[in-house]
């Protein structure tokens, strides 16, 4: 900044002059286009600052911000907010423009020093974060006399201080060719060394020291202080909230820290640069949905307003007609303003509400706004009475059982009810709602994520509530929590470069657009699978002590299976019709087909994931199952969805796998062709493995349904689950070329290259072609492109 001043603007600065050509021949000659990435990174920020704005509310309430954390919280979530605009909402836009800095010098520049300020700034008051909950586990007396009222402010004043130092530093600036914020504009490649920015470095380094001290005390201090009452489920809770909580903050923001140093300074892979930018996105990013995850208070207060408020209501009245007595009941509702937009058409999907054992009409009106309650609002008054009736639904919902239809069609003068209307009245228009037989169909539906969304994000009592004694469940499963935690962090990290070069490839044929499906539902499940439940059994976590958060898991690597297992099906039936395009399947992978069959395997994707049974974490057995194990009858847990899924997946990729080895082996016959024999080998050896897993994943899961077995076939069961999604990133880097390739290319520098003698793609065709006639042993030749046949296209996972 003191360099514009001094000069008179941007490109008066001799280190950022871009005279030398046009913004336009600059993004052209030095930039690259990433519009996938682009609109990625804008729903990301978009999404993250939508959250963000309740939750700084909620921050902002007078009983709140009077807490010396709060106030802090509250400036890391102002500065988070502006950061997110700026390396996601602003990057996403130049990513997609592919630009550069001498693109937009001027606005590059100055958001480039708005965001190392604020980068600086965020470091320094999460150090003031850490300092403040130590001092109140440990010292709160000296906690009262440091930040006791508006002593907060002074300290914050610091922070923001520091940041403003930093904003007259070397800034940031966007490239677009390494989707990546650098100090270098790489204007002058033989001035690079001029734009080093030291300061960013020892506040970097500082942090990750600083953050590393801090932490771990507090820690301790939480576990000494909670010791005592370990055994109440709430502290225990509270506790693990805690820790985690602290941890991921701590672990992302000490990594992307390092990394932005090293890649300033040092020549990185384009993999680690990517990566380095999406941790610093996510350090400002996670906070938002840490505190929806583990805060209870602001998660209590963030759901609030976007159901039911008093203070932001829409009134809904609900007139309720019982013609065996002729009686008409009307209620008011209040319903919250985000409720009643979302929920207004919801009367069509769910049914009507009817065919319920009425003892009077007390019970009818209640039996009907129960469901309405637990859909739409907190807030019920009786316009008779101008009385709320909240406790009265309370006592009456337990009592209320549904009648099967074929009884009430039977015998309706008993049930006392011929027909049931309800009249919903909003905003002054009435619509009348008839007879239905919705509730029998929505039973199924109680089970599932949709059920947690529609209902105020609580789960079905009858099904999912823990007794009190399973709460104080204590057991811990380290050396086993740990083997899975460091394979799951292992296959995750080998699928993310993966991922990368599969988006590079994804335009050019549908089997990488399908790649890249089976990609992200793989990463959801091994981050379920393998990552929280290695977390789950070092910290003897289980389903009762947080049942909505590990139900949502469960929802999400259940549905990423089902979804995952369609990929699958699709990719070997790809590979069938590349083996043969007469395979009568093969119109599924036409122009205009495709694009259909995207749709179709999103919508099953959507399925899976809201309106199927949700798997849960059972930590007595280190395994996740629809059943959470609380004393209610089995039966009422078995997941037909998921049966008829993997009795498919099962079946049709052995089947499909069968089909191409038998043409492999038979039909193409012997060749004296090296490349083809060992070609014919690798995709032998890659069916035969990833059929095994995914089999044997699908028909123990559906048997351990319905049979008893022995726990250390469920161990068992786990892990090939989780090879079943691991296996396939293997699969990538061990046989198919193209990709083992690009990740080669992302992961390790040229020069790295060039010394190992490790050639890809074209450097390894001229050096094999020098190498002719000559000792190649010490040559590792990875693919020669000089060979074009269709077993390349299809030779993935």
């Amino acid at each position: 900044m003191v360099d514009i001043i001094i000069y008179g603007g941007v490109e008066n600065i001799p280190l950022y002059n871009c005279s030398s050509r046009t913004p336009e021949q600059w993004s052209l000659e030095t930039g690259e286009k990433q519009p996938i990435t682009g609109y990625l990174q804008i729903i990301y920020g978009v999404i993250v600052n939508l959250l963000y704005i309740p939750i700084t509310k909620i921050m902002l309430d007078k009983e709140h911000f009077k807490i010396p954390c709060f106030k802090i919280m509250f400036q890391l979530a102002i500065t988070d907010f502006f950061v997110i605009l700026i390396n996601s909402v602003l990057t996403g836009i130049l990513g997609i423009q592919g630009a550069v800095f001498c693109t937009y010098p001027n606005l590059i520049y100055i958001t480039g020093s708005i965001a190392m300020s604020l980068w600086c700034s965020s470091c320094f008051t999460s150090l003031i974060l850490v300092c403040n909950r130590l001092l109140v586990m440990s010292k709160p007396h000296i906690e009262i006399m440091i930040f006791e009222g508006n002593k907060t402010f002074v300290i914050l004043s610091l922070s923001i201080i520091y940041g403003l130092y930093f904003m007259f530093t070397t800034p940031h600036v966007y490239n677009s060719k390494h989707h990546a914020w650098f100090f270098d504009p790489m204007i002058f490649p033989e001035k690079a060394n001029q734009y080093d920015n030291v300061f960013h470095t020892i506040n970097n380094f500082s942090i990750v020291v600083m953050t590393c001290i801090l932490y771990i005390p507090f820690y301790s201090i939480v576990r000494n202080n909670l010791k005592g009452v370990a055994t109440q489920s709430r502290f225990h809770n509270t506790k693990i909230q805690v820790f985690i909580q602290s941890i991921l903050i701590c672990v992302a923001s000490q990594i992307a820290a390092v990394i932005y140093v090293i890649m300033n300074l040092t020549p990185v892979s384009p993999g680690v640069i990517i990566f380095g930018h999406f941790l610093w996105q996510f350090v400002h990013g996670a906070p938002v949905f840490i505190y929806i995850a583990l805060n209870d208070m602001i998660r209590k207060r963030f759901f609030e307003m976007m159901t039911c408020n008093k203070k932001n209501s829409v009134a809904v009245v609900v007139s309720l007609n019982n013609h065996s007595t002729g009686r008409n009941t009307s209620l008011d509702i209040s319903v919250g303003y985000y409720s009643h937009r979302v929920f207004s058409g919801l009367y069509d999907f769910l049914g009507h509400f009817t065919r319920f054992r009425l003892a009077s009409d007390a019970t009818h009106r209640h039996c009907v706004v129960c469901v309405l309650r637990r859909v739409m609002c907190y807030h019920i008054t009786d316009r008779a009475t101008n009385r709320s009736i909240d406790s009265e639904v309370d006592d009456a919902e337990a009592s209320i059982t549904p009648l099967p239809s074929e009884l009430a069609k039977k015998d309706k003068e008993f049930w006392g009810v011929e027909e049931l209307h309800v009249d919903v009245d909003v905003g002054g228009s009435g619509v009348e709602r008839a007879d239905d037989d919705g509730l029998d169909k929505m039973s199924a539906l109680k089970m599932c994520l949709f059920h947690v969304f529609t209902h105020s994000f609580t789960l079905w009592s009858e099904a999912y509530e823990c007794p009190l004694d399973m709460m104080d469940f204590e057991m811990e499963r380290p050396e086993l929590g740990s083997l899975f935690l460091a394979s799951g962090v292992f296959f995750v990290s080998l699928y993310i470069p993966c991922l990368i070069a599969i988006i590079r490839k994804m335009p050019k044929a549908p089997v990488y657009q399908i790649m890249f499906a089976l990609a992200i539902f793989d990463i959801l499940s091994l981050s379920v699978n393998s990552i929280c439940t290695g977390l789950f059994d070092i910290f003897g976590i289980t389903f009762c002590h947080y049942p909505l958060p590990i139900f949502c898991l469960g929802a999400i690597a259940g549905g990423s299976w089902m979804a995952g297992c369609m990929a699958c099906i699709l990719l070997a039936i790809e590979r069938c019709v590349e083996i043969n395009p007469r395979f009568f399947l093969e119109f599924l992978f036409r122009g205009k087909v495709f694009p259909k069959v995207r749709v179709l395997m999103f919508c099953y994707a959507v399925y899976s994931l809201g309106f199927t049974k949700a798997t849960v974490f059972s930590l007595e057995f280190s395994c996740w199952f629809f059943n959470p194990l609380i004393g209610k009858d089995p039966d009422l847990y078995h997941s037909h969805a998921h049966t008829i899924n993997n009795f498919v997946v099962g079946t049709s990729t052995t089947l499909l796998y069968f089909y191409i080895s038998y043409n492999l082996i038979f039909k193409f016959g012997y060749s004296t062709s090296m490349w083809l024999y060992k070609t014919k080998r690798q995709i032998l050896f890659q069916a035969i493995a990833l059929c095994i897993f995914h089999t044997a994943a699908a028909l123990l899961y559906v048997y351990m349904q319905f049979f008893p077995v022995t726990p250390e076939l469920i161990i068992i069961s786990q892990f090939v689950w989780q090879w079943s999604s691991g296996a396939v990133c293997l699969t990538y880097l061990v046989f198919n070329r193209t990709i083992r390739n690009l990740v080669l290319k992302m992961t390790i520098p040229r020069k790295v290259r060039k010394k190992l003698g490790l050639h890809v793609g074209i450097d390894e065709h001229l050096a094999l072609e020098g190498a002719v006639g000559t000792v190649t042993g010490n040559l590792v030749g990875i693919n020669a492109i000089g060979v074009k046949i269709r077993f390349d296209n299809w030779m993935c996972n």
